[in-house]
């Protein structure tokens, strides 16, 4: 859960999201264990609180719940039904929301025409169209369903009722779905509005504007809005003495959303950002069928890791924890923010973890002679070694390609619903692009064709774990998690080559990487010497 509230406290909540959350995810079943699965289930829900989450529409999960609501609706019991699915206090996974649509159906047929259960959840058949709900997608929905009960403190609950009431008797069309989520929308805007002080008038914002405008050679009024490295160093050794910026992570995180206010800014007008679900362009609506919905041009980064820990790629286990994820794991948190500030990012993640220690130390009362050892920054890794280790983990997600290459190429999962699926390659040609062009292309290389099969096969069959063996391959389920897996396979590797690229122009300055880390080694010594001098 620490991930979660990390999410929600780096978006500037208030104690009350917090609360609100933590109710849900304290939530336990009858015999103790947790209702739901902290990744990625918890995980997902805080950035959907804090609307980081559904592209370029940040409210899209409510839609999806909808339609959710429609079909459980349909299934028979009413308002006790939805109810006994959406907050019975059992263990929340897609298995029992499978199991409890069979028995719902076992006792009786749907109340209302239009719905369709599936092998691998239910579709609804509207009068307008066509909507699918993934068994593996409900838990996260259910998780919505009941945060948005509890909303301030059940404050929200009667108005989360009225518009389910009366979006149910018609919602054969997905006009009143549509209607529906909008309305939810709004009350969950203004919650974040209330609830998420980190804005342009927030007192963080207001420091960093001001620091940067303090340091901008530009004409008064224009400050200089590009951020540079050095700049989240000095600030933090600026404001660190006091108790809003004393982190340093905390600090590097107030200048990304700082980053992303701004931006948010110039895309929207507050609050008012997400655009409506609908068909009227002219009034600012978004078609939940657009291709744009999927794309998430203008949504907030998402870590790749956020897609391999849902389902149907949870079940591939594309990384190993130890050894694979931990390395690369913060940087695919941060994403593009980590490549346009790679040397204050390269110092979280050298200096960071030392700060975390020494807050523990202090916590557990260690004594001084801990917190000591830790200021001298002895333990922190070296910039040339955190470099060695994301080229071996870039080594690892090419390995990952090429096998993710040949489980979609098993039964031509290549071309599946006419698109190709591109992973980019060391080759100037992608693997996907030269593997479907050598077929029947006269001006393809047979050669090079044969030896990119090749080379995917002997990767996958190198991988020994769950879900590399070629008898899963039989099973459509995988087959689903490789293809949802294949598109945070290829992000992860754009993501690791546009850092590497980035500290590379670090590597060629006068100190280099070993020299950089060792004025940084430095410098946050000194400063935590000012900070935690005190217990010394």
């Amino acid at each position: 859960m620490a991930e979660a509230e990390h999410t929600i406290q780096g978006a500037g909540a208030s104690g009350q999201v917090l609360a609100d959350f933590r109710a849900l995810a304290d939530a336990t079943t009858l015999n103790g264990s947790p209702r739901y699965a902290p990744r990625p289930v918890l995980n997902w829900l805080a950035r959907v609180i804090v609307g980081r989450e559904g592209g370029p529409n940040r409210d899209m999960p409510l839609y999806e719940l909808c339609h959710l609501i429609n079909a459980v609706e349909a299934c028979g019991g009413g308002s006790d039904g939805l109810s006994m699915f959406f907050l019975a206090g059992d263990r929340v996974s897609a298995s029992a929301c499978a199991g409890y649509i069979d028995q719902a159906l076992a006792e009786g047929r749907w109340r209302r025409q239009g719905f369709l259960p599936t092998e691998d959840g239910v579709e609804i058949q509207y009068s307008d169209g066509d909507f699918a709900i993934n068994f593996g997608r409900m838990p996260f929905l259910i998780a919505l369903y009941e945060f948005l009960c509890g909303m301030d403190d059940y404050d929200f609950y009667g108005e989360f009722s009225q518009i389910i009431d009366e979006m149910v008797p018609q919602a054969d069309n997905m006009k009143a779905i549509q209607q529906a989520a909008n309305a939810i929308s709004r009350r969950l805007r203004r919650y974040r509005g209330a609830h998420l002080v980190f804005t342009p008038q927030n007192e963080r914002f207001e420091a960093i504007y001001g620091f940067l405008r303090e340091r901008s050679d530009e004409p008064a009024g224009k400050p200089r809005l590009r951020i540079h490295d050095d700049d989240v160093l000095e600030f933090w050794q600026r404001h660190s003495l006091g108790n809003d910026f004393r982190g340093y992570r905390t600090v590097f995180n107030a200048f990304t959303n700082f980053i992303q206010a701004l931006e948010g800014a110039a895309s929207s007008k507050a609050a008012e950002g997400a655009m409506r679900i609908g068909t009227d362009w002219e009034a600012g609506e978004v078609d939940p069928t657009d291709d744009a919905m999927e794309q998430g041009d203008c949504g907030d980064w998402r870590t790749p890791f956020a897609v391999l820990d849902e389902p149907p790629a949870s079940q591939i286990k594309f990384f190993k924890k130890r050894g694979e994820r931990e390395v690369i794991e913060l940087l695919m948190e941060y994403g593009p923010h980590a490549a346009s500030l790679p040397l204050a990012f390269l110092r979280l993640e050298a200096f960071g973890p030392i700060q975390s220690a020494i807050t523990t130390d202090l916590q557990l009362k260690r004594g001084a002679q801990s917190v000591r050892r830790r200021i001298g920054c002895e333990d922190s890794e070296g910039y040339v070694a955190k470099q060695a280790g994301y080229q071996a983990a870039l080594a690892h997600v090419r390995n990952l390609q090429k096998a993710t290459l040949y489980a979609l190429s098993w039964n031509g999962e290549a071309r599946h619903d006419g698109n190709v699926v591109v992973l980019r390659a060391e080759d100037p040609v992608s693997l996907f692009d030269a593997a479907l062009e050598s077929e029947g292309a006269p001006d393809i290389d047979a050669i090079k064709a044969e030896r990119i099969a090749e080379d995917a096969a002997r990767a996958f069959r190198a991988l020994t774990r769950k879900g590399f063996n070629e008898a899963a391959l039989d099973d459509d389920a995988y087959l689903s998690g490789f293809r949802d897996g294949a598109g945070a396979v290829l992000s992860i590797a754009a993501q690791l080559e546009a850092f590497l690229d980035a500290i590379e122009h670090l590597e060629d300055a006068e100190a280099g990487l070993d020299g950089q880390h060792q004025e940084d080694r430095a410098a946050f010594s000194a400063q935590f010497a000012r900070i935690y001098g005190d217990v010394l």
